[in-house]
């Protein structure tokens, strides 16, 4: 297995902080709504997504920035990886308009519910 680049410093994996700890567990979040149908709950998804929308853009900002110098291996991992959160929180919001549908009978999809 090939050792990790001595290029990888403390300032780099600062860098990439935001990604170890998402604004709240979105998965655990999830799991109570499904129990619980709390409107909060969904409201609260929305805006995780929001967070999570903004780390994806923040992620190819710097995987596009002129100081970037990651290996090809580093650069795809965390492009997929930004990738995957993303559209795990655009899932996530959608299981949350459908309780909120379930619960409220409205169907709009807008955030003027939340």
């Amino acid at each position: 297995m090939r050792s990790r680049s001595p290029r990888c410093t403390r300032a780099r994996r600062r860098s990439w902080q935001a990604w170890r700890k998402p604004p709240r567990p979105l998965p655990a979040s999830l799991v109570t709504l499904l129990e619980e149908r709390d409107l909060n709950t969904a409201a609260g998804i929305v805006s995780d997504d929001d967070a999570l929308d903004s780390l994806h853009s923040q992620a190819y900002k710097k995987l596009l920035s002129a100081e970037y110098d990651g290996t090809v291996q580093e650069t795809l991992d965390i492009a997929l990886l930004a990738r995957f959160f993303e559209r795990f929180g655009d899932h996530a919001v959608a299981v949350s308009r459908q309780i909120v549908y379930l619960v409220t009978g409205d169907h709009s999809g807008s955030r003027s519910v939340f």
